[in-house]
């Protein structure tokens, strides 16, 4: 019976406590939240996450105009019309280094059978004469082709790996100068004169290469800052090599 007086007479101190969990009276009428209670005014951060999500904006959605940006007549005429001019530019320089390396492998073929009818007035002679004046004539050019290539880095070895590296996108602007394009004609027509089995096909794609940078040097400048435009200049320089070795066949 003890035992249920103490708990009746617990019952009715809790009776006395605040209606809310979180207010405590300080005696003047006044309430403050108890430490670790929270209020019923306080939100976690779900509930204000779930608030946010269910509020209706209060702003218009943006409808895309017919004049904006890139979308106006006057931008997509122009942009056509640059298109036009870049296929243009490059259909011209490609037709042009092909009449030109064309032309430089008539010359360079020309060039070795003159050679190659001074150099039959030796075969004339029956005795050691001949052999020595044939022996000589090939010397002295040989001698006059490495000397001259010398002066220019650019213009040793066949051009191939240069022209590799060049399709890759690596831009190799000393290896395309007027200079190296001029000693390295003379050297292969030189050597090739001379009797040596020199391969004209790595020289004239790297010659070809040489005519369709400096035929308009704008055409490479403008688009070697971008990937689509070095994508271009890989495709007019893969065209040039193409150019080369059909003109060192002569076909």
């Amino acid at each position: 019976s003890s035992v249920v007086v103490a708990l009746r007479g617990r019952m009715a101190a809790a009776a006395d406590l605040p209606t809310s969990l979180g207010d405590i009276s300080l005696g003047d009428g006044e309430t403050t939240p108890r430490r670790g209670a929270t209020t019923p005014r306080s939100m976690t951060p779900l509930s204000a996450l779930s608030r946010t999500l269910q509020a209706r904006p209060n702003f218009q959605k943006l409808r895309p105009s017919a004049n904006v940006g890139f979308e106006t007549p006057e931008d997509k005429k122009r942009l056509m019309q640059e298109s036009k001019q870049a296929e243009f530019a490059f259909w011209k320089v490609l037709i042009l280094t092909a009449i030109c390396s064309s032309t430089l492998s008539f010359v360079i073929d020309k060039f070795t059978f003159v050679a190659g009818i001074y150099r039959e007035r030796f075969t004339t002679i029956t005795n050691l004469s001949g052999l020595a004046g044939i022996t000589c004539q090939n010397v002295v050019m040989v001698l006059v082709a490495r000397l001259v290539v010398r002066t220019t880095m650019e213009c040793e070895g066949s051009g191939f790996p240069e022209m590799k590296a060049m399709l890759f996108g690596h831009m190799l602007d000393n290896y395309l100068t007027l200079r190296v394009l001029a000693i390295k004609a003379f050297g292969l027509a030189t050597l090739v004169a001379a009797g040596l089995p020199v391969g004209k096909e790595g020289p004239n794609c790297h010659m070809a290469a040489c005519i369709a940078r400096n035929l308009d040097p704008d055409f490479v400048n403008k688009r070697s800052r971008s990937a689509q435009g070095q994508a271009q200049i890989s495709k007019l320089f893969m065209a040039a090599c193409a150019v080369g070795v059909g003109a060192s066949w002569s076909t």
